[in-house]
This record gives structure tokens, sequence and C-alpha cells, in this order.
């Protein structure tokens, strides 16, 4: 099946099995669940929907739960709202992407807080120009003032503009 249309199916599976959490499923136990990406398999008889819950992991396994036995009211809902020949099966799981994400960015901190302490205590080296070398270590004098103006090639020749003061006859103006 096509790329592209699998993406197209897979954004407007996640649209509404999104709309049909937060619009029409009153459970109280269900916590604040985001639905962060589906995955159908390329016939489309089943597809993993992956979210994320705002809570700790019993808060968690009881929405998957929830959701899973759910699965049933949420296939025949999305039956009725979008055109396909075949809806697939739908199973929850948690995306731990979140918590993923934040263990590269707590790496990214760590690893740059190391860098700043090594570059406090490292001694800054003397410039090459200060030991009375030349500054580009090419055996050139270094640039200094302004770079030229690069000239513009000649297209033609400019026309000057006539006088202004009307037209000449027999070399006088009016």
């Amino acid at each position: 099946m096509n790329n592209n249309r699998m993406g197209r199916v897979a954004s407007e599976l996640q649209k509404e099995i999104s709309r049909i959490i937060l619009y029409e499923m009153n459970d109280p136990r269900l916590g604040f669940i985001t639905v962060t990406r589906t995955e159908p398999s390329p016939d489309l008889q089943c597809a993993k929907v992956f979210v994320t819950v705002l809570g700790n992991e019993a808060a968690c396994k009881t929405s998957i739960d929830l959701l899973n036995n759910a699965a049933n009211y949420i296939h025949s809902t999305l039956n009725k709202r979008i055109k396909l020949r075949y809806i697939p099966k739908l199973s929850f799981h948690f995306d731990n992407i979140v918590e993923e994400e934040q263990a590269v960015y707590r790496l990214l901190d760590k690893i740059s807080q190391e860098n700043a302490a090594l570059a406090v205590k490292e001694k800054p080296k003397a410039s090459r120009a200060a030991c009375g070398r030349q500054a580009h270590g090419t055996g050139r004098r270094p640039k200094t003032g302004t770079p030229r103006a690069r000239k513009s090639p000649k297209v033609g020749k400019s026309v000057k503009p006539k006088a202004a003061g009307g037209v000449k006859y027999n070399g006088e103006n009016e």
C-alpha cells in the first residue's frame, strides 16, 4: 500500500480516536490521555494506538486497561465516522517517548555542565599573534582594513539624461 495513504489513514485514525476519548468516553477512571501516534498494519487489519497518560504508573496501567476494554466501542464509533473498507482492530499501548526524551535532555544538560567545568579549569592558551607568529599560520600577512569593493561588470554603455530645458532649435534653447 502507498506510504502516503498509510500516513493519511494513521493521522485520521489518531484524530478520531482522540476525539472519541476526549468527548464521548465519560469514565472518571480515565486519566488525562494523549494519543501520540497510531501504527496501522499494511493490510489495515489491526492498528497499535500509542498513548501517554498524565500521572503515575498505576494510573497509566488503569487507563490502558480501560482503553483496551473499550476498544470495541471505539472501533464501532470509528466505523460510523471514517469511510474505509475495513476499520482496523485497535490495541492500546503506553508510549514512553516522553521519558526517553527527558532522559536525552538530562544527558545533554550533563554534557554541557561537564564542558563548562572543563572550560573553567583549563587556562586560556596564548594566541599565535601574541607569540610573534602570524595570525593565520599560512605564511601570509593577516588581512587588515576593509575589503575592496568588487567592480561590477559593464553590461552596456550608460546613457546620460538630456539636459532639462526643452528641445533645441537651431542651436538655441526655448
